[in-house]
């Protein structure tokens, strides 16, 4: 073995992880902060979410920006739904249509929302 080589295997540097410029060139307007939060979430866990590869890391990180843009700025999901929908989506709702009209928002006879949706309950349901 060269003792190049042999010293490479006593680094901690990993030559995957991902460095902050990288992640400032993907997201111009991220935060310093967040992307050292991603940054030190990821680093050490690349095999574990299998971005063991120059190539899925950047399919990786063009989904994100996809879903949330420039700045890194996470969103939410929203299950506010109406038992209507809730029984056309999710197969637990079309089982159990009781429950989607439990869940769902309500309306009035004017179209305005009256309940909200039970958004934990559907989210714990449909992913059960």
């Amino acid at each position: 073995m060269h003792p190049i080589g042999l010293v490479g295997c006593f680094t901690s540097d990993n030559p995957l992880a991902i460095t902050h410029t990288q992640l400032r060139e993907t997201f111009p307007s991220a935060d310093d902060g967040d992307i050292d939060v991603v940054l030190s979430e990821i680093n050490g866990r690349l095999e574990e979410f299998k971005l063991d590869t120059r190539l899925r890391q950047r399919h990786f990180f063009a989904q994100i920006k996809g879903e949330v843009g420039p700045s890194m700025k996470g969103v939410t999901e929203s299950w506010e739904y109406s038992p209507a929908t809730l029984k056309l989506f999710s197969e637990y709702y079309r089982d159990h249509p009781a429950e989607a009209d439990e869940d769902g928002y309500l309306k009035d006879s004017h179209g305005r929302i009256i309940r909200r949706a039970n958004q934990q309950e559907i989210g714990r349901k449909h992913f059960q």
